[in-house]
């Protein structure tokens, strides 16, 4: 049940901090330079741990 709780949490965290960097590249698109595909990766970064946990979450 801990277990349970730590990844609603996590998941939970991640979802918000994925909000955080479309909110800021939407505010701000010139911050860092699209080219580099920084908040592309960083996006699809938080979507595929979310993935993970969530799959996680499923098992138990």
């Amino acid at each position: 049940m801990e277990k349970t709780k730590k990844l609603k949490k996590s998941i939970k965290s991640l979802e918000k901090n994925k909000e955080a960097h479309l909110s800021k590249l939407e505010k701000e698109p010139d911050l860092v330079p699209a080219v580099t595909g920084y908040w592309e990766k960083e996006i699809f970064t938080f979507e595929r741990n979310i993935e993970k946990l969530k799959e996680k979450l499923k098992k138990k």
